[in-house]
């Protein structure tokens, strides 16, 4: 968070965990209060910080989500505008039975991880290639490379805008 207070990067996780959320950012309360149970998610902010590079962050946020529940673990961007819940779910629900999903964004990224409760956060985003058009590759790459993974998936023909510039945020607000 800036001086201004506002989130300038960080990594949100959503863990469907049983336990009440606290503290959500005012961005993601739509998110929760969507959710058919929002008691049942759990919505951590963790902050880009110091000297660390966003895949020792996302690392250290999955960690993080996993000693708080044994289920699976969404990532998601905060520059996501067109992204729903409802976009979401389908994902949580193939985490439970070992698939992860990607939900990837026009700009060659993704806007949302979805992982299975056991992946490995050194598999899942080592060697992942950051705010590039190999970003969803590398990543899809990585996440396959966890034992704990039993498959990869996206959603078919679909492709999320996310806000990165001046000119997507015009895109986005049309």
């Amino acid at each position: 968070v800036d001086g201004d207070g506002c989130v300038d990067r960080a990594v949100y996780t959503v863990v469907p965990s049983g336990r009440a959320a606290s503290a959500v950012p005012p961005e993601l309360q739509s998110v929760v209060d969507a959710a058919e149970s929002p008691a049942s998610w759990r919505i951590a902010v963790h902050p880009e910080a110091g000297k660390r590079g966003l895949s020792e962050v996302m690392e250290a946020a999955l960690s993080d989500a996993q000693a708080r529940s044994a289920g699976p673990v969404a990532f998601v961007g905060c520059d996501m505008p067109t992204l729903r819940l409802v976009d979401l779910m389908p994902a949580v629900r193939a985490a439970w039975g070992g698939t992860s999903t990607m939900l990837p964004a026009g700009d060659g990224g993704y806007v949302a991880l979805v992982v299975p409760g056991g992946a490995s956060g050194r598999a899942c985003f080592a060697d992942v290639e950051w705010s590039t058009s190999h970003t969803f590759a590398s990543q899809q790459a990585a996440v396959q490379a966890d034992a704990c993974v039993k498959a990869v998936r996206s959603v078919p023909g679909r492709v999320w805008d996310d806000v990165d510039t001046l000119e997507s945020l015009e895109r986005v607000a049309l």
